[in-house]
């Protein structure tokens, strides 16, 4: 129960892990005041033993961390991912948001999750995954997706030079999980999807020089452990989040929808002042055994601990406030 949260800061050559058991949900709202509320947020949670720091004891795995931020200071450069998904808009609404509250920072959402963390830090992208079973390909699969389900855009270019573009309900890993067979899954004479809302991810396939291209906005764990199953001899390149990358290597086949991020802006903003909420008093009367009955509620004590929100200064919700500004007003229907 909760949304587990990882956090580092690097800063003065030195790093400090942190934690929460309710933080993974709003990781964006914990950073969007800037480096210093972030780090103040941060550094507020519970600090693992710095013992534990290079231990895969002292750190929540990609099973029970659904979000993680990674402060480097030094480095000026900002890791984060969270797997609390709600829409492209709302990621991109993010995206721009933090783009102007951390000036001079190279910003990279974390698409390998805790591995691009670990590997940041030179433990490694194995470091809590060494237990983890090999990966083996399962049988190819495609499906057509049910109108606005598409959740990640398949391009293929065929040997012959065309390009076929198809919609898919599956993520990236899943999508590749059956390996190159998926190539002869996927219909030539299918239309070109029309897409209502932006997908999530995009994943490019070149049979004439053997890459994929993959660009995503949530997190696609497992992936830089290439060649998946199935995919030898196959070059992998990382989009990041960029999805223009797609549609110029697929010659525009698909007409990405232009989305107004008005709307997800205004209620990120009702929400991105608000205290963190405390479950744990539900969280008790949830537990509650019945009235006479001799059951005992058995909760994880970190469950207890509230998240620590970033308290920000009154300069840093002026600048808050002065980003959503600008980013509104470059919104298609802004100066309507």
């Amino acid at each position: 129960m909760g949304s587990r949260a990882n956090y580092v800061v690097v800063e003065g050559g030195d790093w400090t892990l942190h934690r929460s058991h309710w933080g993974a949900g709003r990781v964006a709202t914990d950073l969007a005041h800037g480096p210093a509320a972030a780090t103040r947020c941060f550094r507020a949670n519970s600090r693992v033993d710095d013992a534990l720091r290079t231990d895969p004891d002292g750190w929540l795995d990609d099973v029970w961390c659904e979000g993680a931020a990674l402060v480097d200071h030094d480095r000026r450069m900002l890791l984060w991912y969270c797997d609390e998904w709600d829409g492209w808009a709302r990621y991109a609404a993010q995206r721009a948001v933090l783009a102007r509250t951390w000036p001079g920072w190279e910003i990279r959402w974390a698409s390998d999750g805790l591995g691009d963390l670990h590997d940041h830090l030179g433990l490694g992208r194995g470091f809590t995954r060494r237990d983890a079973e090999p990966q083996e390909a399962g049988a190819p699969f495609w499906e057509r997706p049910d109108e606005d389900d598409t959740r990640t855009l398949l391009t293929v270019r065929r040997p012959d030079g065309r390009v076929r573009a198809w919609g898919s309900p599956l993520e990236v890993v899943d999508q590749l999980g059956g390996g190159e067979a998926l190539l002869g899954l996927l219909p030539d004479d299918a239309s070109v999807p029309g897409l209502a809302t932006m997908p999530d991810s995009g994943i490019h396939l070149d049979q004439l020089t053997r890459t994929i291209g993959v660009w995503t906005t949530v997190p696609m764990v497992g992936l830089r452990s290439w060649p998946l199953p199935g995919w030898a001899g196959w070059e992998l390149c990382l989009w990041g989040d960029d999805h223009t990358r797609q549609a110029a290597a697929s010659d525009d086949v698909v007409h990405l929808p232009e989305v107004d991020l008005t709307a997800e802006l205004r209620r990120w903003l009702e929400r991105v002042g608000e205290p963190p909420l405390d479950s744990w008093p539900r969280i008790l009367q949830a537990l509650a055994p019945p009235p006479g009955s001799e059951l005992t509620a058995v909760v994880n004590p970190s469950a207890a601990v509230p998240h620590a929100g970033p308290e920000p200064t009154g300069a840093e919700r002026v600048a808050l406030r002065a980003a959503f500004a600008a980013v509104l007003a470059e919104q298609p229907g802004a100066g309507g």
